[in-house]
């Protein structure tokens, strides 16, 4: 009997208790201004083509390691035709970094400020040489970011792809075999 009485003044107990906190409100919209977001270009333009160096390019070049990004092409009125350089120019060095390959110069390129002055060192048939860029922003780009408007939705942490999941690319506006800066 008494443990009777136990049970049901538990069961009282837990029915008096009050209910368990309801779920958070969803968070309240954000103004009109904070979901939208201006995409720009990204960056700076150098106006050249670039590949890795391989081993046997390298060896091709007389060069002692695998290491720049060889200018395969040079856009006409680019910031890189008007500094000098040369398709098979080698760029060794941005701003004083070293470079690994057309990747890394892909990414220093985009992230340098329009208007800013770069030094690069280059391999110029064979020869060492520093050349003096003033990166600009591609027309193209300019006039595409001023009209582009893209919402910016919330994301919910199960709807990121899972790590290695996503696709990777080695484009940034060239072809497969080569990358554009």
């Amino acid at each position: 009997m008494t443990r009777s009485l136990v049970v049901l003044a538990t069961l009282a107990l837990l029915a008096a208790s009050p209910a368990p906190p309801a779920p958070p409100a969803p968070p309240t919209p954000r103004p009109g201004h904070d979901r939208m977001m201006y995409f720009s270009s990204g960056g700076s333009w150098l106006g050249v083509s670039v590949d890795d160096i391989t081993a046997e390019r390298a060896r091709e070049l007389n060069m002692k390691e695998e290491t720049g990004a060889e200018i395969k092409s040079i856009a006409p009125e680019s910031p890189a035709a008007e500094a000098g350089l040369e398709e098979e120019d080698v760029i060794l060095e941005y701003q004083g970094s070293r470079i690994e390959g057309a990747m890394q110069l892909t990414r220093m390129v985009h992230e340098t400020p329009p208007g800013r002055t770069v030094t690069l060192k280059v391999l110029h048939g064979g020869q060492p040489r520093t050349v003096h860029v003033k990166m600009t922003e591609h027309e193209s780009r300019r006039s595409r970011s001023r009209r582009s408007t893209f919402p910016i939705f919330p994301i919910s942490r199960g709807s990121l792809p899972r790590s290695g999941s996503a696709s990777r690319s080695r484009t940034c506006g060239g072809s497969w075999g080569s990358t554009s800066a």
